[in-house]
């Protein structure tokens, strides 16, 4: 029943609960559309998202050896801030961000794999050092191990507690990262990294470097998306303020030339 990524133990119950929990109210987080149990199997059904995910799109784009323009990275990233932003609003952090769980839906994007959300603020009257945070299933405390890939630096270090909204924007940069260089991100969250210690030092000479231009507004998010202390973070609020936001972009040209299928649901058994 439970699959592992990493050092990180997924359940597929506690995403259900997770996913139940947060409702279907907004487009841009996976909701549930039915929940069938036939006595042996779970079986949840979802809406269908025709176009893969973006991941697949940032592969895409290396293979032609640049990033989104800025517009599109910017259309598709307002929809996944407005997302986290959805789960913050049910006190969720979903604390795995990540390209692979980011689907796209013709035009629209939509969060998934809640594997790892927990609920947050959480404090234990009963732990010294309140080093727990709460598993959605059940309610009770989990102790976090380190994971890997885009997880915010305190994650990587464990340091305990911390603040499920800064880990989520932390993740949310290194996704914008990527998709306005067209690079992949760090190995590890960890200035013996090469690529984040100048992603966290050094943005500009790495971009730079690397021949990529992106305007100063957007540079200016980045650097405080990715600030390794998380009281220095923007906020979430700050971060949908940020004038690298105040422009309106249309759908862009690549996203309107795709088919748009009507939308189906998909089955999954667990």
């Amino acid at each position: 029943m439970e699959r592992y990524k990493g050092k990180h133990a997924e359940n597929p119950l506690q995403e259900v609960a997770a996913m139940q929990l947060i409702g279907d109210s907004n487009r841009h987080v996976m909701g549930i559309i039915e929940t069938l149990f036939d006595g042996s199997n779970l079986n949840v059904i979802m809406p269908y998202a025709d176009s893969g995910d973006l991941f697949e799109m940032l592969q895409e784009s290396q293979e032609r050896g640049h990033g989104f323009p800025e517009a599109e990275a910017r259309y598709w990233f307002r929809q996944i801030i407005d997302g986290i932003r959805h789960l913050h609003g049910k006190g969720v952090c979903h604390r795995d961000l990540s390209p692979e769980n980011v689907m796209i839906d013709t035009d629209n994007s939509l969060i998934i794999d809640m594997g790892m959300a927990i609920r947050v603020p959480y404090n234990d009257p009963n732990t010294k050092n309140n080093n727990t945070v709460t598993d959605i299933a059940n309610g009770t405390g989990k102790r976090l191990i380190a994971p890997q890939g885009t997880c915010g630096p305190e994650i990587y270090l464990s340091r305990k507690p911390f603040d499920g909204g800064a880990v989520d924007i932390w993740t949310a940069g290194t996704i914008l990262f990527c998709m306005v260089t067209g690079n992949k991100s760090y190995s590890r969250p960890h200035i013996s990294d090469a690529q984040f210690y100048w992603m966290t030092h050094g943005l500009p000479r790495l971009l730079s470097d690397w021949g990529i231009n992106v305007s100063n507004e957007c540079s200016h998010l980045l650097i405080n998306m990715l600030q390794i202390d998380a009281r220095l973070r923007l906020t979430l609020d700050e971060v949908l303020n940020h004038p690298w936001f105040a422009h309106t972009d249309t759908i862009p040209a690549s996203v309107r030339a795709a088919d748009n299928p009507s939308r189906r649901g998909g089955l999954i058994s667990i």
